[in-house]
């Protein structure tokens, strides 16, 4: 799995990438943008996104409630011209504060759901984590999708040491 997570907070733009082939993990280094050896048990692992058990898949089956179809189609602008359902629901924090070894809280979430109306593929997830009290804003966790039926092949990086 190759995953690339942009982190946008007051004062900090960065973008760490990570590897992940047959158990074994690399990411960049938040300073150095060099690619190093991680050790899965305590940096994110991008597949569990994609758990059968645990992972989108089984939230998009279980864990959503109160869906609405918002009223326009709408295009993101990374797919320019795909026109896209936009819906809103609500989903139970719990699978979302495992994936994501408790940076998102255990509560309820709110979620905007971009989705193909042709083949049902799911473009983009937006999750908003709400504030933390003393906190001053939501936090917005976006999961694109991108590359339908393309077949690829992910390398190990180059490290440099």
């Amino acid at each position: 799995v190759y995953t690339r997570v942009r982190v946008i907070m007051p004062g900090l733009v960065t973008e760490v990438q990570i590897i992940s082939v047959e158990g074994t993990q690399w990411e960049t280094n938040l300073l150095t943008g060099e690619w190093q050896a991680s050790d899965p048990r305590y940096s994110f692992n991008p597949s569990l996104l994609f758990s059968s058990e645990t992972g989108i898949p089984a939230i998009l089956a279980h864990e959503l409630t109160d869906p609405i179809l918002l009223d326009d189609i709408e295009e993101i602008p990374e797919v320019p011209g795909k026109k896209l359902y936009a819906l809103e629901t609500v989903m139970q924090g719990d699978s979302a504060y495992q994936m994501t070894f408790g940076m998102i809280d255990n509560e309820p979430l709110r979620v905007k759901l971009w989705v193909d109306p042709i083949t049902f593929d799911l473009f983009r997830v937006l999750l908003v984590d709400p504030a933390n009290p003393g906190d001053e804003e939501d936090t917005a966790w976006q999961i694109d999708f991108w590359n339908f039926g393309s077949e690829f092949e992910i390398e190990p990086p180059i490290l440099n040491n």
